[in-house]
């Protein structure tokens, strides 16, 4: 089956096919079969980035093409949030890469994307700054979205419609504040991701925990663990 990947980057798009309307707004992803016709509606400043997805790539995760066609996927969902931040990553990255790691995030879209259209997870109801567990949510969407370099207080702050002093005043009463806390996230992320495996290089861990350049992400590892991330694949490999 020919399918075709939509990230809406900016605005909103409305899809139809086989008598079916689907919407989709910034950060939403939507997946269709453009072997049957379509039609695409988007407001004057939507911005979307489209890709094929080889159906051969698809065959080892069919269940990301079972059921109805076409497939919205739910920008504010953790998984939905984690496959659009790497995808945005692989769109920032695609000239600066090099073919074989672009290939690996490739996969991992793949494999996230099949569990993101099985395993939808609710949008909490209620939102504002008073919503019990409001600061665990916070943190759950900023490991969702750690991939997107542009992740920062402002946009949280809007995705969660609060203020973002009010933001501020939820990570002080923990104790911190929001970019110590989103670098806490990346880089243990990335030290767990490296230890167990998960992680198929150095360069994987720096590009999917948000980082846009592999040395950098080195060096503030290193001063964070006080060792390489190097270190961690270096004890994986098998002895001989």
């Amino acid at each position: 089956m020919a399918q075709v990947l939509v990230l809406v980057l900016e605005g909103d798009v409305v899809l139809s096919q086989g008598g079916c309307d689907v919407r989709a707004r910034q950060d939403d992803l939507l997946l269709f079969d453009d072997r049957s016709p379509f039609t695409a509606r988007s407001s004057a400043r939507s911005l979307l980035a489209a890709a094929h997805v080889d159906g051969a790539r698809l065959a080892p995760r069919p269940e990301a093409t079972a059921g109805p066609l076409p497939r919205h996927i739910d920008g504010r969902a953790p998984l939905g949030a984690l496959v659009a931040s790497i995808v945005r990553t692989v769109l920032s990255l695609q000239h600066h890469v090099d073919e074989r790691a672009l290939r690996r995030l490739g996969a991992a879209v793949l494999d996230m994307l099949a569990l993101s259209v099985t395993s939808p997870e609710p949008r909490s109801r209620a939102i504002g700054p008073d919503r019990p567990g409001l600061l665990t949510d916070i943190v759950h969407y900023m490991r969702a979205h750690m991939a997107d370099q542009r992740l920062g207080p402002d946009s949280v702050a809007d995705a969660f419609r609060i203020a973002p002093r009010t933001l501020s005043r939820l990570f002080a009463a923990d104790g911190t504040t929001f970019m110590r806390a989103l670098w806490q996230i990346r880089l243990t992320t990335a030290h767990t991701g490296l230890q167990d495996g998960r992680f198929a290089s150095v360069t994987d861990a720096a590009l999917i925990c948000g980082f846009s350049n592999p040395a950098h992400f080195s060096r503030t590892f290193k001063e964070a663990f006080g060792y390489a991330p190097i270190v961690l694949k270096l004890k994986r490999r098998p002895r001989t």
